[in-house]
């Protein structure tokens, strides 16, 4: 009876321990986005209002605009690249 009592309590501790984990790395992206969207000109909590005041602000950026497009090339690029590469490993297997 103990084994399954002991059973349980490390699948709730692995359990809790992995939504720390999650927590821990997703807590900043979230906070991100929530901050992206306010419409304050400074970070503060609760956020005022939701505009997409900061979003266009990058994207009117020259330097923001250039990075955007370099990224999305790769990005294509890499896809393609893996497309082909699986397609081939996938046959030849």
């Amino acid at each position: 009876m103990s084994d399954r009592s002991s059973d349980i309590r490390n699948g709730l501790v692995a359990t809790l321990y992995a939504a720390l984990v999650v927590l821990f790395l997703l807590g900043p992206i979230v906070i991100a986005v929530i901050v992206g969207f306010s419409s304050g000109s400074r970070l503060e909590f609760p956020i005022p209002g939701v505009s997409l005041r900061w979003f266009r602000e990058a994207l009117s950026n020259i330097h923001y605009q250039q990075g955007l497009w370099n990224s999305l090339v790769i990005g294509l690029g890499n896809a393609v690249i893996a497309t082909v590469v699986g397609t081939c490993a996938a046959l030849a297997l």
